[in-house]
């Protein structure tokens, strides 16, 4: 009895353990900006050698209406919005000129291979510690700057949130 209950003991205390690894996983964004219930979290860039890259972040519209991140604006280069698609066997970049509608209470993630904001002319190689302010402009609720770390490709390797 005592051997089947330190059993259950261990299995529980580990059980737990995993739960709340997980749990901080999920809940390890950095928010960066919180503003008229839009809520801006774990935005980066990827280093470049080139004057084109792509930011990435996440979106989470606390307010019980859509909203649509109409466009974006950068002080380095240009900034569109786009989304990674796949046809035919091709991978395509389509550019979103109605902007990226965000359901009410819920999260869109711009990432590697789905939306992210496309960065143009770029006056320089992006490297490790630079940083790029974004204007996020919402239908709703405005304006939003963020600034945007450089990353290494190597930090987020296999990020798929």
């Amino acid at each position: 009895m005592h051997k089947t209950l330190f059993q259950v003991s261990i299995f529980s205390l580990l059980l737990t353990a995993l739960l709340s690894m997980a749990c901080a996983d999920q809940n390890s964004s950095e928010v960066v900006l919180e503003k008229n219930g839009i809520e801006i979290s774990s935005p980066y860039i990827f280093e470049s050698a080139s004057n084109t890259s792509a930011a990435y972040f996440h979106i989470n519209n606390k307010t019980s209406v859509s909203e649509i991140l109409m466009s974006v604006d950068s002080n380095s280069g240009t900034a569109m919005l786009h989304e990674t698609i796949t046809s035919g066997g091709m991978v395509q970049m389509r550019y979103l000129a109605e902007g990226i509608e965000i359901a009410p209470e819920s999260h869109l993630h711009l990432e590697p291979g789905s939306f992210h904001v496309m960065l143009n002319d770029l006056p320089s190689n992006l490297l490790f510690g630079d940083k790029i302010e974004l204007i996020l402009e919402f239908k709703n609720s405005g304006q939003l700057t963020i600034e945007v770390p450089v990353i290494k490709s190597t930090e987020h390797a296999g990020h798929t949130h």
